[in-house]
């Protein structure tokens, strides 16, 4: 059987033309599936390469994890072992602290003529409570506190006084306060004083 070919010349080329067209389109399609097909068996195979070292690393973080768990914990030890250095320290200041304020009672209290009820102690500032024979012993006992070195002028006060009955003798009831020097004031107290003597003794030796 003869075939005529009936369509024109121009949309003969037309159709020849979309063909090509497709063809290209296609090749460009494949060529980009086989293009991801290789990268991705690329980074499949990099990532499988990668599977052991990130295995490692995972573990030794978990070691590192263990270490710091183990460092906080030893950090909070040290911190409670520190404050209770501190707190042993603070005691065994206010212990010295206290045994000088009893030394210093001891030898400034007129003896036979006031006894103590109570003592107390907040950082520098010392209360007294206690009952004397009277008003003069009361004051004898605040001259003698303001010589002590650890007190001095100025720094005792009678907060308050009053008659009080006991055992049918009538006594006066007081309570009285005072600032206490520490160690390094009185140190400082004396290397003033010292000074002051120095530049006296340089003062009659220029008048001379």
């Amino acid at each position: 059987m003869i075939r005529i070919n009936l369509l024109p010349v121009k949309t003969q080329a037309k159709i020849e033309t979309g063909s090509k067209q497709i063809l290209a389109f296609a090749g460009i399609v494949l060529l980009c599936i086989l293009i991801v097909g290789v990268l991705w068996f690329s980074q499949k195979n990099k990532i499988r390469a990668l599977e052991p070292k990130a295995k490692a690393l995972r573990a030794e973080l978990a070691k590192y994890k263990g270490v710091d768990a183990r460092l906080k914990r030893l950090k909070k030890n040290k911190e409670q072992v520190l404050k209770r250095i501190e707190i042993i320290k603070q005691l065994q200041k206010n212990r010295d602290s206290l045994v000088r304020i009893l030394a210093m009672l001891t030898e400034t209290v007129p003896k036979e003529k006031i006894w103590f009820n109570k003592l107390e102690e907040r950082g520098k500032a010392i209360t007294i409570h206690g009952v004397a024979l009277s008003n003069e012993a009361i004051s004898q006992f605040m001259r003698n506190l303001e010589r002590s070195i650890y007190v001095g002028y100025g720094r005792v006060n009678l907060i308050e006084s009053a008659q009080k009955v006991i055992a049918g003798r009538k006594l006066r009831s007081f309570k009285l306060r005072f600032l206490f020097r520490t160690p390094s004031e009185i140190k400082a107290m004396l290397a003033r004083r010292a000074n002051i003597q120095k530049e006296r003794a340089k003062g009659k030796k220029a008048n001379k």
